[in-house]
C-alpha cells in the first residue's frame, strides 16, 4: 500500500520556554534534543522578547549563548525547526515586526515590496491629491497620471468655464485628455487654469463644465 505524503509545514520542532538554568545545568540534554536541525530561536528576558536569531546548526548556537554577550540579557530560550530555506525569511519578518532590543540590525531578507504599486494606483487615482498623500513625487508624474484621467473624460471636444475677477474665460477639453486654452495647448487642468490664475489653483476645483442634466459642475465631479 503507498504511503500518503505528509503535507509539508513551516515548523517541525519546538522547544519553548527552556529557562537559562535548564541551559546552564542540563546542557548535554538541549542539545541532544536539537541535535544538527536548523531553525529560528528567540532569547526572552522574563516575558520579554529580547533577541531573534537564525542558526544552520541550532546546537552550536545553544552553547554560544551560555558564554556570549546576550549572556546576562536573557532568561529563557526557545527555539523553533524550519527548512533551512526559510530561516532567513522568516528571521528578518519577526526582526523588523518586533524589533526586539537585543537586535541591531535588520536582517537582509527577501523583499518583494508592493510600496510602487500601491504609489502608481495613487497617482492614478488620486490625481492631485498624490502629492500630499505620497510627499516627495515628481511633479512630472502627477501631470501625466492627470492627464491619464481627463483622457476620455468627454467623447468629443467640449466647452469647460469659469468666471474670474468678473471675466469669462472659456477652454475646450478634448476626448485625447488636453485642454485648449486661447491657443495654447495644456496637458492637465491645473496647467490650463494657471494660465487665468496668476498663483496656487487646482483645475479639477476652477474649471467648470455643463453635465448631461444641463447644469454647470465642476470639473472633478462630472461623470
Amino acid at each position: 500500500m503507498e504511503k500518503k505524503k505528509l503535507p509539508k509545514v513551516l515548523i517541525t520542532h519546538s522547544l519553548v520556554n527552556v529557562s537559562k538554568e535548564m541551559f546552564k545545568q542540563h546542557p548535554t540534554l538541549i542539545t541532544q534534543i536539537v541535535e544538527k536541525r536548523s531553525g529560528i530561536y528567540a532569547l526572552y528576558k522574563n516575558k520579554e522578547l529580547y533577541y531573534v536569531g537564525r542558526a544552520a546548526q541550532l546546537k552550536s548556537r545553544v552553547k554560544r549563548h551560555l558564554s556570549n554577550h546576550h549572556y546576562p540579557n536573557w532568561t529563557h530560550f526557545s527555539f523553533y525547526v524550519v527548512e533551512n530555506s526559510w530561516i532567513g525569511e522568516i528571521e528578518s519578518i519577526l526582526v523588523r515586526i518586533a524589533k526586539p532590543k537585543g537586535n541591531k540590525a535588520n536582517p537582509k531578507g527577501r523583499d518583494i515590496s508592493l510600496n510602487k504599486d500601491l504609489s502608481n494606483l495613487l497617482k492614478k487615482t488620486f490625481n492631485e491629491t498624490h502629492d500630499i498623500l505620497l510627499p516627495g513625487a515628481k511633479t512630472s508624474r502627477s501631470k501625466i497620471a492627470q492627464n491619464r484621467i481627463l483622457k476620455g473624460l468627454v467623447d468629443k471636444n467640449t466647452s469647460i468655464f469659469r468666471t474670474y475677477k468678473g471675466v469669462k474665460h472659456t477652454a475646450v477639453l478634448t476626448p485625447a485628455g488636453t485642454i485648449r486654452y486661447k491657443s495654447k495647448i495644456y496637458s492637465s487642468a491645473t496647467a490650463a487654469a494657471k494660465a487665468v490664475v496668476d498663483g496656487r489653483v487646482n483645475g479639477w476645483r476652477f474649471w467648470k463644465i455643463k453635465n448631461s442634466a444641463k447644469q454647470f459642475v465642476k470639473l472633478k465631479e462630472y461623470r
